[in-house]
């Protein structure tokens, strides 16, 4: 190895050396904060909820939602009868519970009673039915 070598070498192990100390990682002492007994309750400001989207929405109403973007923008904004837990399986959102006859052609949902819109008026099932009908007949 000549001495155009070792020089390199030497300039890269200095390099990662640089940016391992710039990238950081835990504390060698880190240090817990213990409230002082004296100290009343701390307010908590709350942090906005952020969630990234791959593509561009055109469309926030779920009547005219025909992306994936689109929709991904209305599953955030609205919330619908069931959701998806993270299991994957059907979880209660404005229904609290459901049941299907005649091997899935008819089911019948039973609302959540705290359901709410924006203005805090109750979710209806008259509200379910119109959008239903809304979204099968635009």
């Amino acid at each position: 190895m000549n001495r155009i070598d070792r020089v390199i070498i030497a300039g890269l192990v200095l390099i990662l050396a640089l940016a391992a100390m710039a990238i950081g990682g835990p504390a060698l002492n880190p240090k817990t904060l213990q409230p002082s007994p004296s100290a009343g309750p701390v307010a908590v400001r709350p942090e906005p909820y952020r969630e990234g989207i791959v593509s561009r929405p055109t469309n926030v109403s779920p009547l005219a939602a025909r992306t994936q973007a689109d929709r991904d923008l209305v599953a955030l904004v609205f919330e619908g009868l069931v959701s998806r837990g993270s299991d994957g399986r059907p979880k209660p959102a404005l229904a609290r519970s459901w049941i299907s006859a005649d091997k899935g052609a008819i089911w019948t949902f039973e609302l959540n009673p705290d359901a709410r819109w924006q203005d805090g008026e109750p979710v209806t099932a008259d509200d379910v039915v119109f959008t239903v009908e809304t979204l099968q007949d635009p």
